[in-house]
C-alpha cells in the first residue's frame, strides 16, 4: 500500500477558567491530527 493522501489538522480547545492553585496559565490545548488516505492495490 502506499500513502495517497496526507491532510493534518490542528484541533484546539480554550480553556474557560484559570487552573486553580497554579503559578502559569495555560490559554489553549491544541492536538495536530493526521489524516492518511492509502492507496489499495
Amino acid at each position: 500500500m502506499k500513502i495517497r493522501h496526507i491532510q493534518f489538522f490542528r484541533a484546539v480547545s480554550p480553556l474557560s477558567r484559570p487552573i486553580a492553585g497554579s503559578t502559569h496559565s495555560i490559554p489553549e490545548i491544541a492536538f495536530i491530527v493526521t489524516r492518511i488516505t492509502l492507496d489499495s492495490v
